[in-house]
């Protein structure tokens, strides 16, 4: 709603329903606020409700609400905060993208799924709170958000998808669940990150004069097509990095300067090479550190 007392153009009540559940019965523009009154429960707010509004700074969200619709507050460039409601569940794709003036959000819980692109390009977004429940972030959710510095991943994500923080050029530390499932380029163009723990490095397959064999790198997570271009894209700033299990194989945390390299108790097999300025710690027991296959390499 804006100070003209316009905020859709359309006079139809099923045109109400369809974007939220209920029918607006008035809209009203006073002391510097829209107000917008329903004749029942909004539900939710379905795709492009406030598509490129230029004029919304600031939404309080009814606590009946439990979706946000793809494309919902795309590009409403002017649009500051967003007070959420206990009963959202699922934020859809593209539905606060390019919100570039939002600075900080916090998300309820019960919120369970961020969709793709869901916070793409809000390049002024500092800061943002993720409820526990959480449990998938979605390709590209928060794509280009250059000023995110610190972001905490809640123990229930099951799985962070592909290129899904790519390019958060500020952000400096992440710290992933050991169960969760990572995508990949999920860290492409973080060349700030200084901290780094991941579950796992990914495993694969690739095959060489007729013969497969596997392989892993980091480069795998920062855009890195394949080994030979693994070390331009892991950033320089890295100085930190835990790998809570799985298996590592040679050269795959090569050619980076880092102070320390922790390996979780989970940890099924590594080969590296002997770095002496590197501290590693290994965070099993004495038995847990006997029973893995490792191999200390002098490349």
């Amino acid at each position: 709603v804006t100070s003209d007392n316009t905020y859709i153009n359309y006079d139809k009540s099923w045109y109400d329903t369809q974007l939220f559940g209920a029918t607006v019965v008035s809209h009203t523009y006073n002391d510097g606020k829209g107000v917008m009154k329903f004749d029942g429960d909004v539900l939710f707010l379905k795709n492009k409700t406030f598509t490129s509004n230029s004029s919304l700074k600031n939404i309080t969200l009814p606590n009946s609400i439990t979706e946000i619709g793809s494309y919902a507050f795309t590009f409403c460039y002017a649009l500051e905060t967003v007070e959420f409601n206990d009963k959202l569940v699922d934020i859809k794709g593209s539905a606060f993208n390019g919100c570039s003036s939002l600075d900080n959000v916090v998300l309820p819980e019960g919120l369970t799924t961020i969709s793709n692109d869901a916070f793409e390009s809000c390049s002024s977004l500092k800061s943002i709170t993720l409820p526990s429940t959480l449990e998938v972030i979605g390709w590209r959710a928060f794509y280009q958000c250059t000023s995110l510095e610190h972001i905490v991943i809640p123990n229930k994500v099951k799985e962070i998808m592909s290129e899904s923080f790519g390019f958060c050029s500020s952000l400096k530390e992440m710290i992933v669940p050991d169960t969760t499932k990572v995508g990949k380029d999920f860290l492409n163009g973080c060349m700030s990150l200084e901290k780094l723990s991941i579950p796992y490095l990914e495993l694969l397959i690739e095959t060489s004069y007729g013969q497969e064999y596997e392989h892993t790198y980091l480069g795998y997570y920062f855009g890195a097509e394949n080994y030979a271009h693994h070390d331009s894209k892991i950033p320089a700033t890295l100085k930190s990095i835990r790998i809570a299990g799985g298996k590592i194989y040679a050269r795959s945390l090569d050619d980076v300067s880092y102070e320390t390299i922790i390996f979780g108790k989970n940890l099924e097999y590594f080969v590296i090479g002997v770095q002496p300025s590197v501290c590693f710690i290994f965070e099993g027991t004495e038995n847990d550190w006997i029973n893995i296959s490792k191999d200390f390499a002098n490349y």
